[in-house]
């Protein structure tokens, strides 16, 4: 297991990657939009950003990222995998300015691990997203976009009562579901 704990500074990218079963990121940001942090995760990831934003790269080519609690203040969370899927474990919510969430699965699947997705806008994109029997868990409060290059996409927003805005939702050999 690698907990980096950065408290009151941030987890940059010097060009190192982290690897380990569990791992464990805090810090005022992790990473940025142009220097993400690289890790091999093969258990789970959890991060903690308290005044910007997490921006992850996972390494390992044909395996499962699972998210568990991702939180990011201030700040965008944007998590892409190099050729794997991304399990969405723990609740991913991104608040405040910028509070965007983006999960590319770059060859692979987005699917349901009890978990849930929050942010202003919302983009998901991977051969398929969510099942009919296990969607992906929203609670978006401005745009929901989607991308399922091979199969469906399948979504259950969760705002009681509220509304939900659906930017461009596009499904290659399957449905786009929103409930």
């Amino acid at each position: 297991n690698v907990t980096l704990a950065a408290t009151g500074g941030n987890i940059t990218d010097g060009g190192g990657n982290v690897l380990g079963t569990d791992v464990t990121l805090s810090g005022n940001l992790i990473g940025t939009s142009a220097a993400r942090i690289d890790t091999q995760v093969s258990g789970v990831l959890t991060t903690t950003s308290s005044a910007g934003g997490t921006y992850i790269q996972e390494l390992a080519a044909g395996g499962s990222l699972t998210l568990g609690a991702m939180t990011a203040t201030g700040g965008a969370i944007d998590v892409a995998t190099a050729a794997g899927n991304i399990a969405v474990n723990g609740a991913v919510s991104a608040t405040g300015a910028g509070g965007n969430v983006t999960l590319a699965a770059t060859g692979g699947n987005i699917t349901d691990g009890g978990g849930n997705v929050l942010g202003t806008d919302v983009t998901l994109s991977g051969n398929l997203i969510g099942t009919s029997a296990a969607r992906i868990d929203t609670q978006v409060s401005g745009v929901l976009t989607t991308t399922s290059s091979a199969g469906g996409t399948y979504i259950q927003e969760l705002a009681a009562g509220g509304s939900l805005t659906l930017g461009a939702m596009t499904a290659t050999g399957g449905a786009v579901d929103v409930a």
